[in-house]
């Protein structure tokens, strides 16, 4: 899709449009076979960068799939995604599997490891901006008095490593946290409707965002780099974005046995 016309024919692939799709940006899970395409697509509608940018939407896509891959293996998707990185030849894999175990075990530990009756748990792995996140929601379902049927977030846990020390742990807790709110807003409500060749949506009254009555309770946890690795410093302001998502629909279909495959939901 063109972007106010910074991208042009004859640039090759939209890089922004297969971030954190290829075997280069992504998920390091061993797999036979991977083919990632894309097709330019011009549209007379202006479209501009979002938080977390492509990252967001492949993510969405790569991590429900990696879930339904599971269900159909009879795995559960936490160790899943662990046998799928455990059998990678990436050497940063082993970096992509202790992010996944601190986030499940945070939210094992915070929450205690019995599901409530009523709610479900999913997890999700995902990468952009040289980091690496996880992301374990808690979803219950709420019925409204005129019957109509609601996903509600109630508890979310992310573990990073952004592979550098980190100086300002409650800043990067509050950049986390803000990731999930905006995660949630873009997964949940985040939609643009057109009538008449003009937007319904042209100020905050109309275009619903998370509030802090829709805000889960967020727990955070830093995972050190291993010893030794001298890769990149990644970011944290956008990295949080990408995995909420994925993490609400395989919840919600672990709950309900409906599964989600178009946003928002």
């Amino acid at each position: 899709m063109q972007r106010f016309g910074w991208w042009a024919p004859g640039w090759g692939a939209d890089s922004t449009a297969i971030e954190c799709a290829t075997t280069k940006t992504g998920v390091p899970y061993a797999t036979a076979a991977k083919a990632v395409e894309w097709v330019p697509l011009n549209v007379s509608i202006p479209v501009g960068f979002w938080r977390s940018v492509g990252a967001s939407i492949n993510t969405f896509v790569i991590e429900s799939a990696v879930d339904e891959l599971a269900a159909a293996a009879g795995m559960d998707e936490y160790a899943f995604r662990k046998n799928l990185l455990a059998k990678s030849a990436d050497p940063n894999a082993p970096r992509f599997a202790a992010v996944l175990d601190a986030a499940w075990s945070l939210a094992n530990t915070t929450w205690g490891v019995t599901v409530p009756t009523g709610r479900a748990r999913s997890i999700s792995l995902s990468t952009c901006f040289d980091s690496i996140v996880s992301t374990v929601v808690e979803v219950s379902k709420v019925t409204s008095s005129t019957g109509v049927v609601s996903i509600k977030v109630n508890r979310v846990a992310v573990a990073l490593d952004c592979g550098g020390v980190v100086v300002n742990p409650n800043a990067v807790e509050a950049q986390l946290q803000g990731g999930v709110a905006y995660g949630l807003t873009a997964a949940l409500w985040s939609q643009i409707t057109w009538t008449s060749g003009k937007t319904d949506q042209t100020n905050f009254n109309k275009y619903r965002m998370a509030k802090n009555g829709d805000m889960p309770v967020v727990s955070t946890t830093i995972v050190t780099p291993p010893a030794g690795f001298a890769g990149p410093t990644g970011g944290v302001g956008e990295v949080a974005v990408p995995g909420v998502a994925p993490a609400v629909a395989t919840a919600w279909a672990k709950l309900t046995g409906t599964r989600i495959r178009t946003l928002p939901m």
